[in-house]
């Protein structure tokens, strides 16, 4: 289960990754069209060209923030699938970790019963080793 979750936390935070790339693309397209509107006024423009560059400016700027808001949303989800991949991990050390006590358990009661088994069979012997020897 452990593995499925680690795809899924991979899945998302390549989304968050693909979210952030895409808006580092849109400040520098934003940064790109900046510097061509300076050129253009160095130039001159119309009222209409420079409206119309100042419109596509505000529109990048608005792709910028929906960018922004998607990263935002990307990194929450990969946080979640992350805290659920920790408690999973958690949750499978401690079944881990409660086998290999109960393991232990019952290799310590099995050496005890054995044990006992062993001083039994050698109290016998030696009760019947003196037997043996007083006739």
């Amino acid at each position: 289960m452990t593995e499925r979750e680690r795809t899924r936390f991979a899945e998302k935070v390549g989304i968050q990754v693909r979210a952030e790339e895409h808006e580092k693309n849109l400040r520098n397209f934003r940064d790109a069209t900046r510097q061509v509107r300076i050129g253009k006024l160095q130039e001159g423009m119309t009222p209409g060209e420079i409206g119309n560059l100042h419109e596509h400016l505000v529109r990048i700027d608005e792709s910028i923030g929906h960018a922004g808001e998607e990263i935002a949303i990307a990194r929450e989800n990969a946080e979640k699938v992350r805290v659920e991949l920790v408690k999973k991990r958690r949750d499978e050390r401690t079944i881990e970790l409660f086998r290999e006590r109960r393991w232990k358990t019952w290799l310590k009661d099995y050496y005890r019963d054995e044990t006992r088994t062993l001083d039994d069979i050698g109290t016998i012997r030696h009760v019947r080793n003196r037997g043996q020897n007083d006739v």
